[in-house]
């Protein structure tokens, strides 16, 4: 769904290998949001990467995915932002971002 694809009568769309870079969801975004004669809305549900939740783990591990947790909830709010659902899909995540510490960022704290 990168440069090129033109394709607005598409109603539903899974993205299931999101980028971090904005300007590169916002395109793929973008492409599901497309008028087309009788679409009067769009569908996305952008699958999310999340950490283990099996318990124990490193503080380098706890680190590192923290970062990738927080590039995740940056998008996720973003999409959310524009969103029918917007609350619920904040809070669908909110439990998780609170167990590492990021609600911030669900809430747009961060930059």
């Amino acid at each position: 769904m990168d440069e090129g694809a033109d394709i607005p009568i598409v109603e539903c769309a899974f993205i299931l290998a999101s980028s971090a870079n904005p300007r590169e969801f916002i395109q793929r975004r973008g492409r599901i949001l497309r008028r087309a004669e009788g679409k009067e809305k769009a569908k996305i549900i952008d699958i999310m990467t999340t950490p283990p939740q099996n318990g124990s783990f490193s503080e380098a591990e706890y680190q590192l995915e923290r970062s990738i947790l927080t590039r995740e909830l940056r998008r996720i709010r973003y999409f959310a932002s524009c969103a029918d659902n917007r609350n619920e899909a904040l809070l669908a995540v909110y439990d998780l971002a609170s167990k590492y510490n990021l609600q911030h960022v669900l809430l747009g704290g961060d930059k």
